[in-house]
């Protein structure tokens, strides 16, 4: 009997397998994968150099390593899940978050340059998304890259309106907005994208491959911070990016050139977290869940006004999200009814870690209005349903008794 392929394995299985790529196949094999903290890489002969500068790898580390190479094939396969059986998907780690997010928009727009020669491309953001990343769009259009227009989520009339009126290079989004979890349309605005010529780009950092795969629903490239769940430690930054052959093509040329390759450590460390992600991933969800249902049940007693969750039946994608998303995720928000509430709570909780990021194995918790005010304005925070009693949660793994009982102390009174 054979061995089932890796695109058929389960994705707990299929993490697993993540990575013994470039180990001597020749010497006993390694349960764990090795590292390989090389900068270059030993030629036997010529004809090796010659096939090394073609194929750009194994020559310089800038050029890609082992270590990357294996992790980013196991996030390939993830991202490919469940998608058409012609779907190729590759993939390729940068050396953050914003080093994906910028080479992956850098790759789409050189390609529409190439071909529209007469003004710069237009890109339609779907905000909110990360701030870094709108900063980003917003310098590359103030520097005459592209133009922007920016829309909410999830306005899918919105932007077939605006790719009816004027040709849109890129359309731009999260699934699972930070940090109110709001949900695109994905299907419907890969439908718009492929009707108009666009490229659908999609942030997926909030919902792994675990959750829901962009890919497999029509957009054209997917992006992930990998510093926040895939790495789930709070000890590396890295960043995906995945897509269609020749998008990584592009990619991985930009990476070259901008010297954004990732530390092969840090693949290393990458690699040593994908092990885990399912079941890491699966235990922060249903803390989440737990969580957000304590919040809801309790929230005249705690001073809760609004809990924002996409699992719970008041979030206003709730449907989108069950169909859309294989699980709800392990993000949370809730607002107090004053702002004073809020951060009272924000200074008195213990066991929650007061840390700006988010994806950890450790409860994470944040204050939005305070983080997000130096990127948008007071009328933007509003626009964006930023309110100043706003709290954002990253759910861990601890016990989900300890977490409870951490919130209750901190909102109770005092």
């Amino acid at each position: 009997m054979k061995s089932p392929p890796l695109s058929s394995l389960a994705p707990s299985t299929l993490l697993l397998s993540s990575g013994m790529a470039g180990a001597d196949t020749s010497a006993p094999m390694p349960n764990v994968p090795p590292l390989y903290q090389s900068v270059g890489y030993e030629l036997t002969d010529l004809a090796a150099l010659e096939q090394a500068v073609v194929g750009q790898r194994h020559l310089y580390v800038r050029h890609g390593a082992p270590n990357e190479e294996a992790a980013a094939r196991v996030l390939a396969q993830l991202e490919a899940r469940g998608g058409p059986a012609d779907l190729q998907v590759e993939a390729t780690l940068l050396s953050s978050g914003m080093a994906a997010i910028e080479a992956a928009v850098m790759a789409v727009l050189d390609d529409r340059r190439v071909h529209s020669r007469d003004r710069p491309p237009l890109v339609v953001m779907a905000s909110p998304i990360y701030s870094a990343a709108r900063s980003l769009l917003c310098a590359l259009a103030n520097r005459g890259l592209m133009t922007l227009h920016e829309l909410e989520v999830p306005d899918t009339a919105a932007v077939a309106a605006i790719a009816d009126r004027e040709p849109v290079a890129l359309i731009y989004c999260e699934v699972l907005t930070n940090p109110r979890l709001r949900v695109p349309d994905l299907p419907a605005l890969a439908a718009l994208a492929n009707q108009h010529g666009a490229t659908l780009l999609v942030d997926a950092t909030l919902a792994t491959p675990l959750l829901c795969r962009p890919l497999t629903l029509g957009a054209h490239v997917v992006v992930h911070s990998a510093t926040k769940f895939l790495g789930g430690h709070g000890d590396l930054c890295a960043g995906v990016v995945a897509g269609r052959p020749d998008v990584l093509e592009r990619v991985r040329a930009h990476r070259q050139l901008h010297g954004s390759v990732l530390d092969p450590f840090a693949a290393w460390l990458l690699q040593r977290s994908l092990r885990t992600l399912d079941v890491r991933l699966q235990r922060q969800i249903e803390n989440a869940s737990a969580l957000a249902s304590f919040l809801s049940e309790n929230a005249e007693r705690l001073g809760v006004r609004e809990v924002i969750y996409p699992g719970l039946p008041s979030h206003p994608d709730h449907a989108l999200a069950k169909t859309l998303l294989d699980r709800p995720g392990a993000m949370l928000a809730f607002t107090l009814k004053t702002p004073e509430a809020a951060r009272r709570a924000f200074e008195r909780v213990r066991l929650l870690r007061r840390v700006a990021s988010l994806g950890d194995v450790e409860s994470l918790i944040m204050y939005p209005a305070a983080t997000w005010s130096r990127s948008l304005s007071p009328k933007e925070l509003a626009r964006f349903g930023i309110a100043p009693g706003l709290l954002r949660l990253s759910v861990g793994i601890e016990d989900i008794a300890d977490l409870q009982a951490d919130l209750d102390a901190a909102l109770g009174p005092q």
